[in-house]
């Protein structure tokens, strides 16, 4: 059975380079800020961003000889520059590889070798690292931003220096479809990374679905906290403020009280976040002692959010839109989304414009009807082109034209999608599915535990054992009986908690994603 949205299909262009298009509204509001640094409060207006990105692109192509089919790496924390440089290099006909700035030198190493990058740009912070991953790569030249010209590196400035404003900029992405303008790699926790084809069309084409629920406006001041080396940061705040002519306020770390003293300072009305600040949200002590009446939508993706966990939060902000979404790097990012004020609490919305999903049950078969359980699968134009250099993964996860996300959800007879857990995160005990995101909606709700996760380990007897690692809240008591006990309460026997943990925090991505591995493994610090 094949669903549809049920919006009217938008119109996509496939004649334009992701730069282009995102800019083309830049004329409309050219001398309002389009970022903050929050650390110094610097200000870059939209007309400026679009001026250094022409630089950018200019000096590429005529002073560096970088173009086509070429790939330049991003290895940088949330700074101004970032979507100018990004932009710049997409516009010039190359690729970014944007590479996590917490990775160790080869964790880089291994990703600028996978990806065949000819440039690097990093900050001083990173410089050190990344001159000691070049080594045996095919890495030319490393760009520092506040670095001095050297014999190893280059100072940004050789990229944004002024150009003639009547140069005509060549049009190097001829066809859209299919020209690659980024290469992220796909999340590591349920495997090995892998490179992924995103092609300017793709993230036009999640910018167009985005635009429709017209929840991000030239009115909305955005904070910009998530990472833009990932495709959630990258496109649904990076990308589509600058479409949309919204401000961002910069963020390089995160901090949830900091985080909270910018939403009452810049009056921040939208903040894309994840799970675990949602959880902050809702168990942090002194949320009301911030003025946060900016703030009018809390939008949350990346991983399942509890129903429990939502509920929560509505009641600590009741006059805030908490709307949640769906999706992952290899569909360029959002598939489902909810609309404003429309959110069920626990579902990740309904499908976005120009979006088919269908459910496949673990024999492989389509699950026909509503309500039923199975793998997520979708068609969407922006969906990856495939994997680099991995046509067996890209095969087994593009079937017939439809990509298998390796999440397990249902849909209603509303419409609205919900997302259950990973099919490689389902724990099996004793032949019974348990899916870990629902043990962990209900242990967040218990008034001693502060955060948690399930995981299966290994039994003789039973396949998998479900165990709990839990982080206490500061100044509660609480033991393992106790936990067992109370989770008994509320599941059926096969759902029952069988082993507890505690510890003293809960080991998880940049975007907020639990590193189950590292649990698996017990590479945690024990209390």
């Amino acid at each position: 059975m094949i669903h549809q949205s049920r919006f009217d299909s938008v119109n996509i262009p496939d004649d334009v380079s992701l730069t282009d298009f995102v800019l083309s509204k830049v004329h409309r509001h050219r001398d309002k800020p389009f970022m903050i640094d929050s650390a110094d409060g610097s200000v870059i207006t939209f007309g400026e961003t679009r001026q250094l990105i022409h630089n950018v692109v200019f000096n590429l192509i005529n002073e560096h000889e970088f173009g086509c089919g070429q790939v330049m790496a991003i290895l940088l924390p949330n700074v101004t520059l970032y979507p100018i440089l990004y932009l710049g290099i997409a516009r010039s006909g190359g690729a970014s590889s944007t590479i996590n700035p917490l990775y160790t030198d080869e964790e880089i190493k291994k990703q600028l070798i996978t990806s065949n990058a000819r440039f690097i740009v990093t900050n001083t912070a990173n410089q050190e690292k990344v001159l000691k991953s070049i080594t045996g790569t095919s890495v030319e030249k490393v760009f520092v931003i506040g670095g001095d010209s050297s014999k190893n590196t280059l100072p940004i400035s050789s990229l944004l220096k002024d150009i003639n404003v009547t140069h005509l900029l060549p049009k190097n992405v001829k066809n859209p479809k299919k020209h690659i303008v980024c290469i992220p790699f796909s999340s590591g926790t349920t495997g090995v990374n892998k490179g992924v084809l995103i092609s300017h069309y793709n993230i036009i084409s999640n910018l167009c679905q985005a635009e429709v629920y017209g929840q991000v406006t030239d009115k909305d001041v955005m904070i910009g906290f998530l990472p833009y080396f990932h495709i959630y940061g990258q496109i649904l705040i990076m990308l589509q403020s600058l479409y949309s002519g919204a401000t961002i306020v910069n963020v390089e770390k995160f901090d949830f009280d900091v985080f909270l003293k910018l939403i009452e300072k810049y009056k921040i009305t939208h903040a894309k976040i994840v799970p675990p600040v949602m959880l902050q949200f809702a168990k942090h002590p002194n949320l009301d002692h911030y003025n946060l009446s900016s703030l009018k939508r809390l939008f949350c993706g990346a991983a399942p959010l509890s129903g429990e966990l939502t509920s929560i939060v509505h009641q600590r902000l009741p006059g805030v839109d908490i709307v949640q979404a769906y999706g992952m790097t290899e569909l360029a990012t959002a598939v489902t989304c909810a609309e404003s004020h429309k959110a069920r609490d626990g579902s990740a919305g309904i499908l976005m414009p120009n979006v088919q999903m269908k459910i496949i049950d673990l024999t492989g078969s389509d699950v026909e009807g509503y309500n039923k359980e199975g793998e997520l699968a979708f068609k969407t134009p922006s969906a990856m082109l495939g994997y680099l250099n991995n046509e067996e993964a890209t095969q087994s996860t593009i079937v017939d034209g439809w990509l298998h996300t390796g999440d397990i959800g249902y849909i209603d007879k509303d419409g609205y999608v919900y997302v259950v857990d990973r099919v490689k995160e389902l724990i099996k005990y004793k032949g019974f599915q348990v899916p870990p995101a629902e043990l962990e909606g209900l242990l967040l709700k218990h008034e001693c535990i502060q955060d948690c996760a399930v995981v299966g380990v290994p039994d003789e007897a039973a396949g998998e054992l479900p165990k709990a690692f839990v982080v206490k809240k500061q100044g509660h008591d609480l033991n393992e009986e106790q936990v067992i006990s109370y989770i008994a309460q509320h599941v059926n026997p096969q759902k029952k908690i069988r082993m507890v943990q505690f510890i003293d925090s809960i080991p998880k991505s940049a975007t907020g994603k639990i590193l189950r591995r590292l649990l698996r493994t017990s590479q945690v610090s024990k209390l």
